[in-house]
């Protein structure tokens, strides 16, 4: 008798445990089904291009920050951008790509919006709801833009120019002929620098690149590389010598003085940059445009992924609403976006934010403020000194920014490829430029 109890005691405890188990496993069934899966994909470049920190810190923080959405990571490749932005193709011609798309260049971008990939993201700004286009720094959209549309975020912006001397130089544009001038007429005066680098490939990158939207025709898909101005482009080009990598010819604090235009690296992407600069030109330097054949302004341009939003995918608000993730203060406002390589903040509380940040730190350096001033900052730069007029400089550099970087990556792959020849003597430069006008007028004709 008491075995039998035993029995039905287990057999009862049995039934009681499974169900439990059941129940946990539906539970945990009706949570996974409650959550929709997004997706974000991304292309693995390089041995040492992961997924950016940053980034995996905001899906973890939106996966937990509601019960609604989870992201999930899709890389695509393994170390190799070619078979991993094969892959992405793949995904997205069968329909199963992902929600969010990391692009990682401007040709890209492009290229998927022009196919209808991706959506402008200008469709999002609704009325009364943030952000707006009133929320960013004046220009930043804009110098993103395709043809009047945004089809990628990035949360960062930098600023492309090099310093003008204003003992010489008085506008923020200069054309290549006023350099040529410049150049042929001091190039024998041993008391003055035209420029502290002059070479082959800094010239390439300098004046010929930029001045690519003086040849071609977006709109009308057509180009003209036999313009006797691209030919003095490349033979004055042509007398210089090559520099190893983006070496700085000299040291550049001794050359500042007798020195037209500055070569700093070419990329700004936070204040204390440009004060160094600004410290180096006795406190004066211009911020302007590279040389080129219309003289141009300073640009903007980012090395932060840009982020997309699939025109197929089913859950666009969510992705959306994650994407704004990148522009809320808690994001761009912190001690490290002080010194950030990564560059300016795009909205205007962003910037305002780093700027005041900044701009106390350097009075709390010089005694002026107190450790009030900046609550949780680490004094990194004790010798920075940042004021409300570099701040007001820069942003009005940024407001008189008066066209889009228009992104010729396909035709400036391939200026690079075809002007070696003519560089080297195996080809005249009339040869160069009937190939490069070839070349240039098939790819504007199959875009």
């Amino acid at each position: 008798m008491k075995k039998r109890i035993r029995c039905v005691v287990t057999f009862l405890l049995v039934l009681i445990l499974a169900g439990c188990a059941n129940s946990e496993n539906e539970t945990m069934k009706d949570t996974n089904q409650e959550a929709i899966i997004l997706t974000y994909g991304y292309i693995d470049i390089y041995d040492f291009k992961d997924l950016d920190s940053s980034i995996q810190e905001q899906i973890v923080s939106f996966n937990k920050s509601q019960n609604d959405y989870y992201i999930k990571i899709v890389k695509y490749g393994e170390d190799n951008y070619a078979d991993g932005l094969k892959a992405l193709n793949a995904d997205i011609s069968s329909g199963k790509g992902p929600d969010i798309i990391e692009i990682p260049n401007e040709t890209l971008l492009h290229q998927y919006g022009a196919k209808g990939i991706i959506d402008d993201l200008y469709s999002y700004m609704n009325e009364g709801e943030w952000p707006q286009r009133e929320d960013f720094m004046e220009n930043i959209l804009y110098s993103f833009e395709t043809e009047g549309k945004l089809y990628g975020l990035t949360p960062f912006f930098k600023i492309l120019s090099v310093i003008g001397n204003p003992d010489y130089i008085q506008s923020e544009q200069v054309t290549f002929t006023q350099l040529k001038e410049m150049y042929e007429e001091n190039k024998d005066n041993d008391d003055i620098t035209v420029y502290n680098v002059l070479s082959k490939n800094f010239l390439l990158a300098q004046c010929i690149i930029p001045s690519i939207d003086s040849f071609v025709d977006m709109e009308n898909k057509s180009c003209d590389f036999m313009n006797p101005e691209f030919q003095e482009l490349l033979e004055f080009s042509s007398q210089f010598d090559m520099i190893n990598g983006f070496e700085v010819i000299g040291d550049i604090v001794s050359v500042q003085e007798d020195t037209m235009f500055l070569y700093y690296g070419g990329v700004m992407g936070c204040f204390r940059e440009y004060t160094h600069y600004r410290e180096l030109t006795g406190n004066s330097g211009l911020l302007i445009g590279f040389p080129s054949i219309a003289g141009c302004t300073p640009e903007i341009t980012t090395d932060f992924p840009f982020l997309c939003i699939n025109s197929k995918s089913k859950h666009k608000d969510a992705a959306w609403q994650f994407l704004c993730t990148f522009l809320k203060d808690s994001y761009l406002i912190d001690d490290d976006k002080l010194n950030n390589s990564r560059g300016f903040p795009v909205t205007q509380r962003g910037f305002d934010g780093v700027a005041g940040m900044q701009i106390d730190r350097t009075k709390y350096a010089s005694g002026e403020g107190n450790d009030t001033d900046i609550t949780g900052i680490t004094i990194s730069y004790p010798n920075l000194s940042v004021t409300q007029e570099d701040v007001e400089y820069i942003k009005e550099i940024i407001n008189n920014i008066k066209r889009p970087s228009e992104y010729y990556g396909e035709i400036k792959n391939i200026i690079e490829e075809e002007i070696d020849s003519y560089w080297n003597g195996s080809k005249t430069v009339q040869d160069v430029m009937e190939i490069i006008q070839k070349r240039a007028q098939l790819y504007l004709n199959e875009i």
